[in-house]
């Protein structure tokens, strides 16, 4: 898989006093076995005593496609931090965040593909 994060990201920036997590979400590219595809990414930190970054792709696919829309599971791509991240509660976390977006919410629920 690709690693286009930025160079200097929201993972090594420093986040304004106060502030107990950030997320970044854009847009782009990755490769799924060998095919360039269209996809989200998703840096979470946490900024406790203890700094935490998990990266995120969830990979899709676009309205112009000829199979039209589809969304497809997210993939943990890195961690920074210390000891391990808990993906279990990660992956709840961010299908938490997917339902608190309203339309986006549908859009997911009515196009996810699950290659399982």
């Amino acid at each position: 898989m690709n690693r286009p994060w930025p160079k200097r990201s929201i993972a090594s920036r420093p986040i304004p006093r106060g502030v107990d997590r950030a997320v970044l979400v854009y847009d782009g590219f990755t490769e799924q076995e060998g095919v360039r595809t269209d996809a989200l990414f998703v840096v979470a930190r946490s900024c406790g005593q203890a700094p935490q970054t998990l990266r995120i792709v969830v990979p899709y696919r676009n309205a112009g496609s000829e199979g039209g829309v589809a969304v497809y599971p997210p993939g943990f791509v890195d961690w920074q931090g210390e000891g391990e991240p808990d993906l279990r509660a990660a992956g709840a976390a961010s299908f938490r965040g997917v339902k608190s977006q309203g339309e986006a919410a549908a859009v997911w629920a009515d196009h996810f593909v699950d290659p399982a």
